[in-house]
């Protein structure tokens, strides 16, 4: 066995179709005949590495594999090297009987079985997502066990406060008035930047991007920020990873070092942001949303609010201002809903509503970010290595016994959507603090995150 450090990303380039090394002695060969290349290889071919990709029916390529497994498969899969990074995990076979991929599959299902006692389940299906109210099942239903769930819940309930459990679509647990509206706080970095990855479906803006390209006003004011020359070299990446420099405050404030040198965390840099996307669109991102992503999602009005700006001007030119620091208020319906998004890589029943490669960066800490010293790190112990596009993680383990895959929002209060791939698990919640300020680190998150991880039991489903 070996470590893997991190999934392969689902950004690079797609391979053509001349024929191209893999491992040694054997060869693979691209799409001949369909342009995209990728449809007739299940949308799973990339940089000649197979990944657990979805085609354009949602069918995923391992179902039974975790969905950042990845592999080189030659002569129709009877000689393979597969990679499944969350179960740290390399496996190599030669002249065997895997041929095909249904064959492969069940070989990865039956390793995941031999490797772990709460065996990742199968990869999601597109069409696992509610059409209208959630279906409610109980724990057992979908392989869960319900007094470790009443753990979970009973914690949560420290603080008071609704909550829902939502395992492969289906709604396996749920406390508190479903129906309540609860002032996020900094859960809406997660959900605002959801806008962003709109823009970047819409080729409207790209990560790379110089903030200034879209915003030529970008950290002025204050005016001493232009003196520093910083203000130039802000990326919209930057400002997705809390690593261009702003101090803490929603308003117009300083910045603090040159942008990616540092990590802190603000309201004020994903500010800046949501003027970005809202000045790309010419629009009022709540309106977008709105009409992009929560109404596919069955999200109406009633579970979900932006509320007026507390540290900026309402309008942007002529365009209403919103803000991502903090302001979304929402019942936990809507934030489950808004996770189950993320767990299916961005799809919703048949329709890609944002981009799978986004939701991939979204969860995943970039190796940019991934070690810079972090400011006040009293309070944000360790967060350059675990922190993504205005999401948290657990890349880097510090969890025990939660899959590093597992990533959420976190809002004052302890506002939490979190989505946990392995296990096909989404979890919300809403209400007033946990003992513990955020200078416990995650600490004050395991007794909520660990015992909805220990209580997926089964494999499968009854009936899937």
């Amino acid at each position: 066995m070996m470590a893997v450090s991190s999934p392969l990303p689902n950004s690079i380039p797609r391979a053509g179709s001349q024929a191209a090394e893999m491992i040694p002695g054997q060869r693979s060969i691209g799409s001949r005949s369909i342009p995209d290349n990728q449809t007739d290889h299940m949308g799973s071919y990339s940089w000649l590495w197979w990944t657990n990709g979805v085609d354009r029916e949602g069918r995923r390529h391992w179902p039974d594999a975790p969905v950042d497994t990845f592999g080189a498969f030659g002569h129709g899969g009877i000689r393979a090297m597969a990679i499944l990074p969350p179960l740290d995990l390399i496996v190599s076979w030669n002249d065997s009987k895997t041929r095909g991929r249904e064959k492969e599959s069940r070989a990865l299902k039956l390793l995941i079985a031999a490797v772990t006692d709460a065996p990742v389940s199968p990869a999601p299906r597109a069409g696992d997502v509610p059409t209208g109210a959630w279906r409610e099942v109980s724990p057992a239903d979908v392989g869960m066990d319900a007094a470790l769930l009443e753990k979970a819940r009973d914690y949560a309930l420290t603080g008071g406060g609704s909550g829902c459990i939502v395992r492969h679509g289906k709604l396996a647990l749920a406390w508190g008035d479903q129906k309540k509206r609860y002032d996020l706080k900094s859960t809406t970095k997660s959900i605002g930047v959801t806008a962003l990855g709109l823009a970047v479906a819409d080729g409207k803006i790209r990560l790379t991007d110089r903030a200034a390209e879209h915003h030529p006003s970008i950290g002025n004011p204050p005016a001493g920020n232009v003196k520093t020359g910083w203000p130039g070299k802000i990326t919209i990446f930057h400002l997705a990873t809390q690593t261009a420099g702003f101090d803490k405050p929603g308003g117009y404030t300083k910045l603090l070092f040159e942008p990616g040198t540092k990590w802190s965390y603000s309201d004020g840099g994903p500010n800046w942001l949501a003027e970005c996307v809202t000045l790309v669109y010419r629009r009022d991102l709540e309106e977008l949303m709105f009409q992009r992503v929560f109404t596919p999602l069955g999200i109406k009005p009633a579970d979900l609010r932006w509320r007026k700006n507390a540290y900026r001007a309402a309008k942007i030119g002529k365009v209403a201002r919103r803000e991502f620091g903090s302001g979304v208020h929402a019942n936990v319906n809507a934030m489950a809903r808004i996770g189950l998004l993320y767990l299916r890589e961005g799809r919703w029943g048949g329709r890609q509503i944002i981009p799978r490669e986004f939701v991939a960066a979204a969860r995943a800490t970039p190796k940019a970010v991934k070690g810079l010293p972090v400011v006040r790190p009293e309070t944000y112990p360790g967060a350059s290595n675990h922190y993504g596009l205005l999401w948290w993680n657990n890349n880097d383990g510090t969890l025990k016994k939660v899959p590093r895959e597992t990533y959420w929002s976190w809002g004052l209060y302890d506002s939490l959507i979190v989505v946990i791939p392995p296990l096909d698990v989404v979890a919300a919640r809403a209400g007033k603090s946990w003992k513990g300020g955020r200078g416990s680190g995650y600490g004050k998150l395991a007794p909520f995150f660990g015992p909805i991880v220990a209580s997926v039991k089964a494999k499968r489903p009854p009936g899937r």
